[in-house]
Formats: C-alpha cells, structure tokens, sequence
C-alpha cells in the first residue's frame, strides 16, 4: 500500500515528466523545421536551401547558373 508520501511524489512527478516531454517535442519540431524542406521533407544544405531539384522550394532557392547572370 502506497504511502502518503509516495503519492504526493508521484503526483508531483507526472505532471513534471509530462512538461519536460512537451518540452522535448517542441524542441524537436523546432529542429526539424529549420533543417528540412516543408514541401519535400528532404534535408537542407548548410545555407538553407533545398538540394532536391524538383522541389518548388529547391528551384525558388538555387543559384542562378552563369547564363542567367549575363541577362540584363
């Protein structure tokens, strides 16, 4: 039988436990989101671009190559 300190500790603990897993999930989509393409889910290059080519983020963030650059 549970003793009276033993449920208060408990029921100290779950709520604790249940913010520090909170915590985590948030951290962990907060990673995710800054490291992977939201349309593609395909992992960032070191600047923030997305490396898949048929990606619409991927072609909005390439470099333009040297025949765009002489363009006026």
């Amino acid at each position: 039988m549970p003793t009276p300190y033993t449920r208060r500790l408990l029921l100290a603990l779950v709520p604790l436990a249940m913010i520090v897993g909170a915590v985590g999930a948030v951290t962990y989509f907060i990673w995710w989101d800054a490291t992977h393409c939201v349309l593609c889910r395909s992992r960032l290059d070191p600047f923030g671009r997305c490396p898949n080519s048929r990606c619409s983020l991927g072609r909005l963030t390439a470099e333009a190559g040297p025949e765009a650059a002489g363009t006026p």
